[in-house]
């Protein structure tokens, strides 16, 4: 028999059960221009922020946090990734050992080891003692729970989101954790409430995101569908699969793969397991086009050591709809999978730009994230 049912401290009644899907990579819908220093904005690495009922949220102006950002330099003066920074302070012990001590605490150390950006709000040691006492576990029980890997999911958002961005939301809103499920952000007197939980040590910063120290252990709830959307869902296919289905995309597919079987094959392989991802999908007219102005043939290009690379600068993390991209303060320059950043601009007319080239068939869906068919190949400076 598991451990009891969880309640938070600041809620005594029976959370639902966690998700079965651990690490669905979703992304929030909040969007603004960030100042160039920033380039631009971060929060299209996988970060969007979605109201209550759904809709883009609108900037509020922005208000000044009273901490200041933590940066925890390596020995060599960088900062580090997401695990390692909490792994250097002591106060969040208890959450370095439950995730070292799930089953599959490889995929969650993973995700958050990778490229990222990521918000992670991590309870302290003294909040998960008081998780312990609510529920009478001792941490042994928790450690071996088998929901143990999505509580520590549900404390994971795609995006960095200072302090600072979340005070500037629209508040309250709901986000997707990668855990899968629904988590509450607002603002009470002042303070930043997650799940409940106050932000009591905001912007520990890291290389892959942010962390902000919790005074409780979030509960998530789980995210509501219903029968139609799973069943449209069930009929989607990943980007890959997708693309391979429209005969107008052939060149691009056989691009896809023949850059899946180089050296560089990282990015294709992100594309295939990974997500959400927005692709910017030349058609097989844009490739023809490219081709007569490059003095290129087709054999040439799917030889080219920069093929991959190519491939990647058209495509950014996060799902972005049309109606996602047109809700945006355009112009803005985004980062892509390849390293290079991507300008997003919109013309007179309403046409959406994206490296230059005209977006011709927007939204077409897929598991894993979004395709926009362009008209153009899309050639940008590397990083």
């Amino acid at each position: 028999k598991g451990p009891p049912t969880p309640t938070t401290r600041h809620n005594r009644t029976p959370v639902p059960p966690a998700p079965t899907l651990l690490l669905k990579y979703t992304t929030p819908t909040h969007l603004r221009k960030m100042a160039p220093n920033r380039l631009t904005l971060m929060a299209m690495c996988g970060a969007v922020v979605v109201t209550l009922t759904g809709s883009i949220v609108s900037a509020a102006p922005m208000e000044n946090p009273t901490a200041q950002k933590i940066e925890l330099p390596s020995s060599t003066g960088e900062l580090k990734p997401i695990v390692q920074t909490l792994s250097a302070l002591p106060e969040y012990s208890t959450l370095v050992a439950a995730v070292g001590a799930t089953d599959d605490g490889g995929a969650i150390v993973d995700a958050l080891a990778a490229a990222g950006p990521f918000t992670v709000f991590a309870p302290n040691n003294a909040a998960f003692t008081t998780f312990l006492e609510l529920n009478g576990l001792t941490v042994e029980k928790l450690l071996a729970s088998p929901d143990l890997s999505t509580i520590l999911a549900n404390h994971a958002v795609a995006g960095k989101f200072t302090a600072a961005d979340v005070l500037a939301m629209d508040l309250p809103i709901e986000v997707e954790t990668l855990g899968g499920s629904k988590l509450k952000i607002e603002k009470v007197d002042g303070d930043i409430i997650v799940g409940g939980q106050k932000v009591v040590q905001p912007d520990i910063m890291a290389t892959n995101g942010v962390i902000h120290g919790m005074d409780g252990v979030v509960m998530a709830t789980d995210p509501q569908t219903s029968d139609s959307t799973d069943d449209a869902k069930d009929e989607l296919q990943p980007i890959v699969e997708t693309l391979s289905a429209l005969p107008d995309y052939s060149t691009l597919v056989a691009a896809v793969g023949v850059a899946a079987d180089s050296e560089e094959k990282k990015i294709v392989d992100d594309l295939v397991a990974g997500g959400p991802y927005t692709v910017f999908a030349p058609d097989n007219a844009a490739f023809t086009a490219f081709l007569e102005k490059s003095g290129m043939t087709a054999e040439q290009i799917l030889a080219s050591p920069d093929l991959a690379g190519i491939l990647g600068n058209h495509v950014v993390a996060g799902k972005f709809t049309a109606a996602d991209v047109l809700a945006m303060d355009l112009p803005i320059e985004v980062p892509t999978l390849g390293g290079a950043m991507l300008k997003i601009d919109k013309t007179t007319n309403g046409d959406v730009l994206v490296g230059g080239q005209k977006v011709v068939k927007p939204d077409i869906m897929a598991t894993n994230g979004v395709i926009h068919g362009i008209n153009g190949v899309i050639t940008v400076p590397t990083a």
